[in-house]
């Protein structure tokens, strides 16, 4: 089930930046054009939380969410206009032909950076933190901890 929230979110990030670059006309090249429209949908889904509190609406899960949809469906409203007339194609004309080739100077590079992403993803998710820094209470001397834990 996370899985399919993450999908979501990248989605709600890609749909909101998207969004971003038609309202404003922006046509780059491809690989810019992922990125930039990847980096606008983080910038707009981290501003969401902060006018969700402005406006005094409690955050949760199910308000973010709610907001970011609503937020991204309006950046969007352009493009949504001119599906009516050319279909699909709004939202993978701007990107065109993608040709993606790799050099065999390049591929030592990937393996060093996949290497390296498993590593940290393994270190972070599966292998448990040391347990010296779980709790700040195995700090205290053993006096302080037996009357805490009264």
């Amino acid at each position: 089930m996370p899985i399919l929230i993450y999908l979501f979110l990248l989605v709600c990030y890609w749909l909101s930046g998207f969004g971003i670059l038609t309202l404003f006309r922006i046509r780059l090249k491809p690989a810019y054009m992922v990125t930039l429209t990847l980096l606008l949908g983080v910038a707009v889904a981290s501003i969401v939380p902060f006018l969700l509190q402005l406006l005094y609406i409690v955050i949760t899960g199910p308000t973010v969410f709610g907001a970011l949809v609503a937020v991204t469906l309006l950046l969007n409203i352009p493009s949504f206009l001119r599906m009516r007339g050319s279909g699909i194609s709004v939202f993978t004309q701007p990107f065109g032909p993608v040709r993606f080739r790799v050099r065999p100077y390049e591929v030592p590079y990937w393996l060093i950076i996949g290497f390296m992403i498993f590593v940290s993803v393994w270190r972070c998710y599966y292998l448990p933190p040391p347990r010296a820094t779980c709790s700040p209470a195995l700090k205290l001397s053993p006096n302080m901890r037996s009357a805490s834990s009264r």
